[in-house]
């Protein structure tokens, strides 16, 4: 009898088994990931055009301006601080920002800090902050050009190491003397912005715009809801030009051309001052400063959920190969909205890189192209290469790659 019994509640424990594992249809749903909340926080930043030292230049040489700069950026005690024009003086402020790390590009797009190169960098409070992504963005479609001033804006994305705080300083330098190019380069900084914002991130933009105060130019960035100029909104704020061009003139009164434009949905902008870079009769550079001090609410770290990059989709094509130079495409995915640019490289068959560079994707611009053309220089006459991609985004870089192979030519 009381095997039979056992038998019995075998037989029931099995088919209560078989029901709950295969009837599927009263399970809970899978709850959606949880969204953790991200602390709130002070934060100050500041900018600042430093004028590109040339040493025959007697107007753009240095002349004690290393000594008096270095002192005013330490002195406001800012978590970052974008420079821009930064040609000569990198390796100044590398040595002299105590308690600053550095990220940032040069013009041509390299990270390393070359003394002739004008770039945008980002120095930050590296005991207080560690950078978790950063990277860059085009203002134009020839990236290969390098002018006078650094054509990208650099960008970074800051964690406090004790409180997992974040938030997004961009910094950059637009171009002067050509109303119509500083038109099409605000646009493409006012929707890069703006991407960071939908991305939840509180966002400080600083840099040299090169547009006054209520030109058209200025109205272009303007037009995007989700961001203002700090100067506007401040509860303590003030009314004096940034440009002086080394004079004493009195600025007050006068329009900026230097600007933080900030997510002010976000954050409450509590102070906006000009920096005066004339310090005891010295000028520190022609510009002066821009300083700013905000309270940052707490927010959804919406970052964790951003879709990881992909090559799916992207392809890499041959168009014409001759002994020296290749011309190629590469084809975007349908969904390219997260990729920013792509590193490409070229490998000679012994392993040497004879060729690494970034190409914008232009997913800022209002036609997205689907294809994307760029040459390959440099190359030698019966030699194999490999050509890499690596889709590069404002949510960071992947190790995937698209790859595929060129032979070039024998020289007729």
């Amino acid at each position: 009898m009381k095997r039979y019994f056992l038998l019995i509640l075998s037989v029931l424990i099995c088919i209560s088994c078989f029901v709950s594992c295969g009837d599927t249809s009263t399970q809970a749903p899978e709850e959606p990931p949880e969204i953790r909340i991200l602390p709130g926080q002070d934060v100050s930043v500041l900018s600042m055009n430093l004028l590109t030292c040339v040493p025959d230049d007697v107007t753009r040489s240095l002349d004690g301006r290393d000594a008096v700069m270095p002192g005013l950026l330490l002195s406001y005690d800012v978590d970052s601080i974008g420079v821009q024009e930064s040609y000569g003086w990198v390796e100044i402020l590398d040595e002299k920002l105590v308690g600053y790390g550095r990220t940032g590009y040069c013009a041509n797009g390299s990270t390393e800090s070359y003394p002739w190169c004008a770039g945008n960098y980002i120095y930050y409070k590296e005991d207080k902050y560690k950078v978790i992504d950063s990277g860059i963005i085009w203002l134009n479609d020839t990236p290969d050009l390098i002018e006078d001033y650094a054509q990208n804006c650099s960008w970074a994305i800051l964690e406090n190491k004790e409180t997992g705080f974040r938030y997004v300083h961009m910094n950059v330098h637009l171009i002067a003397d050509d109303r119509q190019i500083n038109a099409q380069q605000m646009p493409i900084m006012r929707d890069a912005m703006a991407r960071f914002i939908k991305l939840g991130f509180p966002v400080f933009t600083t840099g040299d715009f090169n547009a006054s105060q209520g030109s058209e130019n200025y109205l272009i960035m303007m037009k995007e809801e989700s961001l203002h100029d700090s100067k506007l909104i401040a509860k303590e704020s003030m009314n004096m030009g940034t440009y002086h061009g080394m004079s004493t003139r009195d600025l007050t009164g006068h329009n900026p051309i230097d600007y933080c434009f900030v997510s002010h949905e976000v954050m409450e902008v509590n102070k906006y001052e000009v920096v005066d870079t004339c310090v005891n009769g010295k000028f520190a550079t022609d510009h002066n400063g821009v300083y700013v001090h905000a309270t940052v609410d707490s927010l959804p770290d919406q970052y964790a959920l951003t879709p990881e990059l992909s090559t799916d989709g992207i392809t890499i094509s041959v168009n014409q190969v001759r002994p020296y130079v290749a011309e190629l495409t590469i084809t975007q995915a349908t969904d390219c909205f997260h990729v920013n640019s792509y590193m490409i490289t070229a490998t000679d068959e012994n392993g040497n890189i004879v060729e690494s560079r970034y190409l914008p994707s232009r997913n800022t611009h209002k036609n997205i192209p689907k294809e994307l053309y760029f040459t390959l220089s440099g190359l030698s006459p019966e030699t194999k290469y490999a050509v890499r991609v690596y889709p590069a985004s404002v949510i960071g870089t992947v190790d995937d790659y698209v790859e595929i192979e060129l032979v070039t030519p024998a020289l007729d």
